[in-house]
């Protein structure tokens, strides 16, 4: 039987500092989202889900800017 993988909520201020980041870099922000709900989810299935989530969110989308830039 399969666990379901707690609930990840994204604080507001992580929320918006990601989304000025993809506006200013004409990326969409919920694709951006998206994959790092994924990513977050998949993780916290493997018994390692993120300590801070607007923390970790936020690393991730700079970490897409490095990677794309």
């Amino acid at each position: 039987q399969m666990a379901l993988s707690p609930t990840i909520t994204i604080p507001e201020w992580a929320e918006e500092q990601a989304r000025a980041r993809a506006r200013s870099l004409g990326w969409d922000y919920y694709v951006m989202r998206s994959n790092w709900l994924a990513f977050a989810h998949d993780a916290a299935a493997k018994g390692n889900p993120p300590k801070n989530v607007g923390a970790a969110f936020v690393a991730y989308c700079k970490k897409q800017e490095n990677l794309r830039g």
